[in-house]
């Protein structure tokens, strides 16, 4: 049987693509958003029952991996037909829906208000990146995909 613990992790280190670091690493930090981020999509996507969203949502928790490789390789491997694809959703899904006159709460049907929970936290996922670009460089495609992403679930989440 292969074990998947190391014990390594028992004293504040862990592996970060083959190179030794603490835990609180902000690679590791980021890293650990965007797997939570990611379930937080798919518990989204569970709630759903929009045919068309729901494939969309599906697609984006299948790009967040990517987002976590570019991180650990400092290549790219979100593309710019990721961020086009997800512009094009928010850009349909804002034309579909009326002007904003005013400030709206997060609430409404389970879904509406998870999508608002995703939203919050995609926004305090985007801070961490901005915080790990400072000192590893900032990689555009990712920075405007998070960006991008937290906008499309304020959409989503107003047309549930």
């Amino acid at each position: 049987m292969v074990k998947i613990y190391t014990k390594q992790g028992d004293f504040g280190r862990t592996s970060f693509f083959g190179e030794d670091v603490d835990k609180d690493d902000i690679r590791i930090e980021l890293l650990g958003k965007l797997d939570q981020l990611q379930s937080q999509l798919s518990y989204a996507y569970s709630l759903s029952d929009n045919g068309g969203y729901k494939k969309q949502l599906m697609q984006i928790v299948a790009t967040i991996p990517s987002i976590s490789l570019t991180i650990g390789t400092k290549q790219n491997h979100l593309s710019e037909e990721d961020l086009a694809l997800l512009e094009t959703w928010l850009d349909e899904l804002t034309s579909s829906l009326p002007s904003l006159q005013k400030f709206i709460l997060p609430i409404g049907s389970p879904c509406c208000s998870y999508l608002h929970i995703v939203r919050s936290y995609t926004r305090e996922v985007e801070r961490c990146y901005i915080n790990y670009a400072k000192q590893f460089g900032i990689n555009e495609i990712v920075s405007s995909y998070l960006n991008r992403l937290s906008d499309y679930l304020f959409q989503l989440a107003r047309s549930v």
